[in-house]
């Protein structure tokens, strides 16, 4: 390689501008990509405190369900606007907000559904509603994280 005098401050010798834009341009995308996977997972939506996975069926128990949910929609938000329609989730046990530590195994007793409620004023609300071996259903008016 040879000095050249006229080249800009920064240049790598014997490539041209364009390929020397073009490994910029990789480095850049290079460094953003590392930096993102160093966050980890991005935290998925919450609702009323309730994070909110993949969508699910309600099961056999649809009235069960719903009407355990809606007991506790009833206490913790009373006098809401109408209910319109009514969703089911599953809890979302990665979102970092409550789970920082992904390489902790987190399990318990029964499964949660969140049911979602979509009202007429636009607003939605979660309660969350536990099948803990126990019958009926048990509601819960805040996530147990």
């Amino acid at each position: 390689m040879t000095f050249d005098p006229q080249a800009p401050p920064g240049a790598l010798p014997g490539l041209s501008r364009g390929v020397q834009t073009a490994l910029l341009v990789g480095l850049v995308g290079f460094v953003v990509a590392v930096g993102a996977a160093k966050r980890g997972p991005s935290a998925g939506p919450i609702i009323d405190g309730f994070p909110i996975g993949e969508p699910m069926g309600c099961g056999v128990n649809c009235e069960e369900l719903v009407g355990a949910a809606r007991t506790a929609l009833d206490s913790r938000e009373p006098g809401h606007a109408e209910v319109i329609s009514t969703a089911f989730f599953m809890e979302d046990m990665t979102n970092p907000v409550f789970y920082p530590d992904q390489a902790v195994l987190r399990n318990r007793s029964g499964t949660l559904t969140v049911v979602v409620f979509s009202l007429a004023d636009g607003s939605q609300h979660a309660t969350g509603v536990c099948y803990c071996g126990t019958v009926p259903a048990i509601p819960l008016e805040t996530y147990p994280h």
